[in-house]
């Protein structure tokens, strides 16, 4: 939930009727949110302009492959209402439209776009254990690059089929500086996200 204050908050059950587990954290101004499914894992990012995500949270929760998913609003006061406007809505992986509340008709159609790759990388500055999430390749192969500043190939690492959201990398042999991580995968154009080796 983005509750348009300096603080966000993520909360899941893992159980039906069971308890919930609230967290809450910096929000940074990143109202943007998605959740991404693959299975049974529910991988949650937030953006302040929704195209550059930060990974900040997941859960396994076991879920049927059907399942009916919408948005909310809440207010703090029992007694007061509250509105609010949802905008730039979409979701994908799926051939029903959805619908507005009661049924009133379809609201919009599933997003069927060409997938545009990214990643993220955390921590960054790294002291040299370096987290690359790859949850936008899910089930394809992946090839991890690192790049000097000077542009000097470093590092391969090649995954045949990516089958967990993040990824691991150690720098730690590395001088301290500025490198660069390509993600290339095939059929898709490549990424690249800078990232700043500082041991102390």
């Amino acid at each position: 939930m983005t509750n348009l204050s300096n603080l966000s908050r993520r909360e899941f059950r893992t159980a039906i009727n069971g308890q919930a587990y609230p967290q809450q954290f910096p929000s940074q101004y990143r109202y943007w949110l998605r959740i991404t499914r693959t299975g049974n894992q529910f991988v949650m990012h937030v953006s302040p302009n929704g195209t550059a995500w930060s990974l900040v949270g997941s859960q396994n929760i076991v879920m049927p492959s059907c399942i009916q998913m919408g948005l909310v609003v809440t207010n703090y006061q029992q007694i007061s209402t509250v509105t609010a406007t949802f905008a730039n809505v979409s979701f994908t992986g799926s051939n029903v439209t959805l619908v507005l509340p009661g049924g009133d008709g379809a609201l919009f159609a599933p997003q069927h776009s060409v997938l545009t790759p990214d990643f993220g990388v955390f921590p960054n500055p790294t002291g040299g254990e370096l987290n690359l999430d790859l949850s936008q390749y899910i089930g394809r192969d992946a090839r991890l690059e690192l790049y000097s500043i000077e542009g000097t190939l470093l590092q391969i690492t090649e995954i045949e089929e990516v089958q967990t959201m993040v990824a691991n990398l150690n720098l730690s042999q590395y001088a301290n500086g500025m490198y660069f991580i390509k993600v290339q995968s095939r059929d898709l154009p490549a990424a690249t996200k800078r990232v700043v080796l500082q041991r102390k």
